[in-house]
């Protein structure tokens, strides 16, 4: 049987964006400018189509994980922040 690799998702107080990580603890990722703490959010297995639910490039987002053992998931569609009128 093959044992598949998970990843770990971590929001930030500011929720701006998801932090991902193959660490469950999310050690390896780094100090937030604004001192919040990463908060465990989800876990899920490391496939491209998973990935694609948290970064635009879910390759990008696949390479830094295997690379660095953690990816910053920026902005998503589905997280677009619209300008508010005034």
């Amino acid at each position: 049987m093959i044992d598949l690799a998970k990843f770990y998702i971590f929001t930030s107080e500011n929720s701006e964006f998801p932090g991902l990580s193959l660490d469950e603890g999310g050690e390896n990722l780094p100090r937030l400018t604004d001192n919040s703490i990463w908060t465990p959010l989800a876990v899920a297995l490391l496939t491209r189509e998973n990935l694609r639910r948290y970064s635009l490039d879910p390759g990008l987002a696949l390479l830094n994980l295997r690379t660095k053992g953690f990816h910053f998931a920026r902005v998503t569609a589905r997280r677009l922040a619209f300008p508010q009128r005034a």
